[in-house]
């Protein structure tokens, strides 16, 4: 069947599995050679979930490549479940996470987004028109705090900043607030900044390009006309139940357009990066496991984009990599050893 909350989600039996359908269906391919597969129950790309699990299947397979993992409803599966195979598949590191009776896997994904983007020129760096962007989609502390300190560093920042809702922290409490989600110090200057974002008008970013993929056109300017972008990442704080290191499509679009960036997210944010394949714009590795009340402001304070020409030679290697190396060093490289080892335990 297919869930209710998300059309790109199964969940059922593996042997019903369309693996060329589904987002992530041939991402699990590998299935295809497990035993007795009317025996096992898979849901394949879940996110927010959380629905009666049948418990006629011998093994179950959760897979989690999205956003956001429902910790609280695999601890009842783990309990509920004991008894069975329970399998976690996931992009993200959970050993934290206290599973007993799973079986743990990281399977690598964001190499799919390149199927997401077509290859096309990019201009070089000395020809934008904005040294420095970020895109804020929602009121997040750790958004709103970078959107505002980049606007004090940066006069000329190019911002999108759409203030939709937060179930993290709204404007009328926020500056009575941010302190229980992140101690972070703020300068009157960074105060008054951030009010004057709450006062303005919200600011979109909106190209004109028809033939662009749905959704991709709306924040396109917001790389393609900047040397140096600012990814936000939907989550910031290494909690014990956060998966990390956590990166989106907010990291994988400006290495599409030939754009050098920094992380505004987890620890070891960087360093996943780095084991992907790409290069560093910056001394990633200094600022990247720093705690979490003082990684935020010290990365957009002590990142040095001046230098176009070394920047430029970074990101040529790093645009020909996501297109022409990134999907088969994943696949063959790091998720290859995976995937038998995950297809042996089933098989067992």
């Amino acid at each position: 069947m297919i869930s209710k909350s998300n059309k790109n989600i199964y969940t059922g039996t593996l042997s019903n599995y369309g693996y060329n359908t589904q987002t992530i269906g041939d991402l699990l391919a590998f299935l295809k050679q497990a035993k007795q597969p009317d025996k096992i129950w898979i849901g394949d790309n879940l996110n927010w979930f959380n629905t009666d699990i049948p418990d006629n299947y011998d093994t179950y397979i959760f897979g989690y490549f999205g956003e956001f993992m429902h910790t609280d409803f695999l601890e009842i599966i783990n309990r509920r479940f004991a008894d069975k195979k329970l399998i976690l598949l996931s992009s993200l590191d959970c050993a934290n996470f206290e599973l007993g009776n799973f079986k743990k896997f990281r399977i690598e994904h964001l190499h799919h987004y390149v199927r997401l983007y077509a290859k096309t020129a990019y201009s070089p760096l000395v020809s934008r028109s904005h040294r420095h962007s970020i895109m804020v989609g929602r009121l997040a502390v750790h958004k709103i705090i970078a959107l505002a300190q980049l606007k004090l560093v940066y006069p000329d920042l190019l911002y999108s900043y759409q203030k939709k809702s937060s179930v993290e922290i709204s404007e009328s409490d926020f500056f009575a607030c941010y302190r229980l989600i992140h101690n972070i110090d703020l300068s009157d200057n960074l105060r008054e900044k951030i009010q004057q974002l709450f006062d303005d008008v919200p600011v979109s970013i909106v190209s004109n390009d028809k033939s662009l993929s749905p959704g991709w056109e709306v924040d396109l300017p917001t790389y393609t006309d900047s040397q140096f972008h600012w990814s936000a990442e939907s989550i910031y704080l290494t909690l014990e139940k956060s998966p990390r290191p956590y990166l989106t499509e907010k990291s994988i679009k400006p290495l599409a357009t030939g754009t050098p960036f920094a992380v505004l997210g987890q620890r070891k944010s960087h360093h996943r990066l780095s084991c992907l394949g790409f290069q560093p714009y910056f001394d990633w590795a200094k600022l990247d496991d720093q705690d979490d009340n003082s990684r935020l402001l010290d990365i957009i304070n002590s990142v040095d984009s001046t230098d176009l020409n070394q920047l430029q030679s970074i990101v040529d290697f790093n645009y020909n990599w996501f297109y022409d190396n990134f999907f088969d060093h994943v696949e063959q490289k790091i998720n290859a050893e995976t995937k038998q080892i995950v297809l042996d335990y089933i098989n067992l």
